[in-house]
């Protein structure tokens, strides 16, 4: 359904419109079912949290604290290339001539790009 609708239309307004017209018409076994299986659920759900996080007052510094950083741009391209663990990250910055611990990759560079969701956990 949901690549349907943004076919069809490119305003998110509209998109979001056309998808509560979906949901309210939609009869699901039980609430699980539409959390589990929906793909329109999972995004409503994710403009929510990314509306969330935009409407904080630190969300800008905390962006362009996250994206200054070279090694934190590395794990940027590494992360949208393939999911890592914290080890499999470790040994790809490895590859790159990066060498830190994997508690200082998740607390000092993986921690800062969450919190500016630019990776999920």
């Amino acid at each position: 359904w949901l690549s349907k609708i943004t076919k069809n239309n490119a305003e998110l307004g509209e998109i979001m419109k056309q998808a509560d017209n979906i949901c309210r018409y939609c009869q699901p076994i039980s609430p699980m079912i539409c959390i589990e299986q929906c793909e329109i659920w999972r995004a409503k759900n994710e403009f929510l949290e990314i509306n969330g996080m935009l409407s904080k007052r630190e969300h800008v510094h905390n962006l362009l604290n996250a994206v200054k950083n070279d090694r934190r741009q590395k794990i940027i391209e590494a992360l949208s290339e393939h999911p890592y663990s914290i080890k499999g990250l470790q040994e790809y910055l490895k590859s790159k001539g990066y060498y830190h611990s994997q508690h200082t990759l998740a607390s000092e560079y993986v921690k800062p790009l969450v919190k500016a969701g630019l990776v999920k956990t």
